[in-house]
């Protein structure tokens, strides 16, 4: 669920744990806030091949088909690593995974890896940035 407080420009992403049906026009939810603002990205998965343009055993010049996800930018705390993390379509992910992805105006390679959450339809995930060594 994407909520946006008023006044503000930033969607926040929660996933709704607990739904009650009061009555015929009252529904309560219980929500989780994932993280205070995100991104809508499309990232590509990266094609495995032996022959053309390769970095690491990578064809990079052949890519797949594009799909939506949402990037939770890490909320930094001091002293702490940064932790990326990307909610995907559950029929995208798989651990390890590579895709092409642009954040920051530039397009970095990742690799995702142990899901947070797995739900039938989407997967919240984190990943790592693969350095590319030329």
């Amino acid at each position: 669920m994407g909520l946006l407080r008023e006044n503000d420009e930033r969607w926040r992403v929660a996933v709704i744990r607990r739904l009650r049906r009061r009555t015929a026009d009252h529904t309560e939810l219980g929500l989780e806030v994932l993280a205070d603002s995100s991104t809508l990205v499309m990232p590509e998965p990266v094609v495995m091949r032996d022959a053309g343009y390769s970095v690491n055993g990578i064809d990079v010049s052949s890519k797949g088909k594009r799909f939506d996800g949402l990037f939770l930018p890490p909320q930094q705390k001091a002293g702490t690593t940064p932790v990326y993390s990307i909610v995907v379509p559950a029929t995208e992910y798989a651990s390890g995974k590579l895709l092409t992805l642009a954040l920051e105006g530039e397009n970095k390679l990742i690799r995702l890896a142990v899901p947070i959450e797995y739900n039938r339809d989407w997967v919240w995930t984190t990943f790592e940035l693969v350095a590319l060594e030329r």
